[in-house]
């Protein structure tokens, strides 16, 4: 903390005494050390991808997505922050689900499945961007198309669930065959790189039987 606190080397103290303390598992004093580097070196990138860590370690989704805008918007062309950043927005979106899931009022679920779809897309642009700066992201066609077949599930669900005639179902109809089709293109990617993958395979059968 020390070196912290007399700035050594510009934010190098900051990131290094943080760095000691996520290994020793305080997660809280790591964060509030880089919150302080931050403050004095709003631009070095070494501190806002510390903070970005940080917060994902401590389960803190909320202020892992401001760091990560602030580090994308200092880094634009790193995949690696746009691939952190869809996997953040997936877990808030799963999140705002549990939470819709569980309220009985419509209105109220509606507006919560709205947060749900918001998030989850935000995800996907995010997941797309990681991918349109590298192609051969692995991880990032994985997870860009796991996450769509799973919203297309939870799409699927939705609409099975109106009443006939709600003219929400062929707008949710529709939604679902695009993140189908979606996922299928990015799972079919990903497999070049690994045909093996049971779990992969079993998933894009299950889609391509759905579609017919």
């Amino acid at each position: 903390d020390q070196l912290a606190a007399v700035d050594y080397r510009g934010a190098k103290g900051a990131t290094l005494a943080a760095a000691i303390h996520k290994k020793m598992g305080n997660t809280t004093r790591s964060i509030e050390l880089l919150q302080g580097a931050q403050k004095k070196f709003p631009n070095n990138r070494e501190v806002l991808l510390g903070l970005v860590n940080a917060y994902i370690d401590a389960g803190d989704a909320v202020g892992a997505e401001k760091a990560l805008s602030d580090a994308i918007a200092k880094d634009p062309n790193n995949e690696k922050l746009h691939y952190n950043s869809g996997t953040i927005y997936i877990n808030l979106g799963d999140q705002a689900k549990k939470e819709a899931d569980a309220i009985q009022d419509e209105t109220l679920k509606a507006q919560k499945l709205e947060e749900t779809a918001e998030a989850y897309l935000k995800a996907e642009t995010a997941l797309n961007k990681a991918l349109e700066i590298n192609p051969d992201y692995v991880d990032a066609q994985y997870q860009l198309g796991a996450h769509l077949y799973n919203w297309a599930s939870q799409l699927r669900d939705q609409a099975a669930f109106l009443k006939v005639g709600d003219p929400r179902e062929a707008q949710l109809s529709k939604l679902t065959e695009e993140k189908t089709n979606a996922s299928i293109v990015a799972l079919e990617k990903y497999i070049e790189s690994a045909p093996d993958d049971k779990d992969i395979l079993r998933i894009l059968w299950k889609s391509y039987y759905k579609k017919g």
